[in-house]
């Protein structure tokens, strides 16, 4: 095949999926939020820490639209925390923020297309990185748990330090998150109510489920040495799993307002399980979904057109709220 043949054939293919792409309004009754319990509330408060922030140019990105910079926050006796903020030029008062949580292994795979469109629209995008997942061979299985908590609460603390940045307008703050970082954007907004607007991209429920049984060759790889080397079954481990973790997706998922997400389904996912995403789609009380007819991975395609919806998701945020007239003055 001719190159210029290829390149159409792949063009064609790219219309042909996202012409299959569906996105259906959310039409059923609001089913009101339910409070975070208490005691997961107290689990997942930031402490008081006074962060200090490092910054520094990102290069290349010479751009009209944004300005971009690597910001470290630090504090005393805690990992620091990365964040690759995107923020809007040539705009006056406070923006709006999204903040955006990477994929597994804090790969930053799409999420920086989706930060720069934020950028170019008038809202800061700010990718939000992980503490890096180190799995190891020697620690219980509960290991992950501490990994999902530490990242829920260096969330909070970066929306603390949000909170006091001059161009950050802090009564619109919202958050995305894809496949790994889908299922943590849900206990993050779940913790966090200053967080107001949430998209769910490809996101992970039943994490202990989708551990044991993911296709996903760098995660099956760690499992199926770590169960080799404990003598456990994957059903064991499983239920050995599930007990240690508090932060479960599904858990939460009920205290968000599905009149304020949206979420990305792919159908055929094999990684995650689309049982997992639909159940997951449910308890959130049946969102506005994109579906898409892709796999986990091959989703990568549709990505553009997610993105475009996505922004437009957060379109009304483009421009500073009107201010609010008071009629008593009348």
């Amino acid at each position: 095949m001719r190159p210029a043949a290829g390149v159409a054939a792949a063009w064609l293919a790219l219309t042909g999926l996202c012409a299959g792409c569906a996105t259906l309004p959310w039409t059923a009754r609001p089913r009101p939020p339910q409070p975070l319990p208490p005691a997961l509330a107290d689990y997942y408060t930031a402490p008081s820490a006074l962060l200090a922030a490092h910054m520094e140019p990102l290069s290349p990105e010479p751009s009209s639209r944004w300005h971009a910079q690597r910001v470290t926050l630090e504090a005393p006796g805690q990992t620091p925390i990365r964040l690759d903020w995107y923020a809007p030029r040539g705009r006056e008062g406070r923006c709006a923020a999204v903040l955006i949580f990477p994929i597994l292994w804090g790969n930053d795979l799409g999420v920086r297309e989706f930060a720069r469109g934020f950028a170019r629209q008038g809202i800061h995008g700010i990718i939000v990185y992980r503490p890096k997942e180190k799995f190891s061979m020697d620690q219980p299985l509960d290991q992950i748990e501490g990994h999902l908590r530490t990242s829920v609460i260096q969330a909070r603390q970066v929306v603390d330090w949000l909170a006091i940045q001059p161009s950050v307008d802090t009564t619109r703050l919202g958050s995305l998150g894809i496949s790994m970082g889908g299922g943590l954007n849900v206990l993050v907004a779940a913790a966090e109510p200053r967080l107001t607007r949430y998209v769910f991209c490809l996101p992970a429920a039943r994490l202990a489920h989708v551990t044991m049984t993911t296709k996903d060759r760098s995660v099956a790889k760690k499992r199926d040495e770590y169960l080799r080397r404990h003598g456990l079954t994957p059903e064991a481990a499983e239920r050995t799993l599930t007990e240690a973790l508090q932060s479960e997706p599904l858990r939460v998922a009920g205290t968000l307002d599905p009149r304020r997400s949206l979420m990305v389904i792919a159908l055929a996912d094999r990684v995650i399980g689309r049982t997992a995403s639909l159940d997951l789609w449910r308890a959130l009380g049946r969102p506005p979904t994109l579906w898409l007819p892709t796999g986990h991975y091959t989703a990568l395609f549709a990505l553009p057109y997610v993105r475009l919806k996505v922004l437009w998701f957060f379109s009304d945020w483009a421009t500073p709220p009107k201010p609010r007239v008071d009629s008593s003055l009348d």
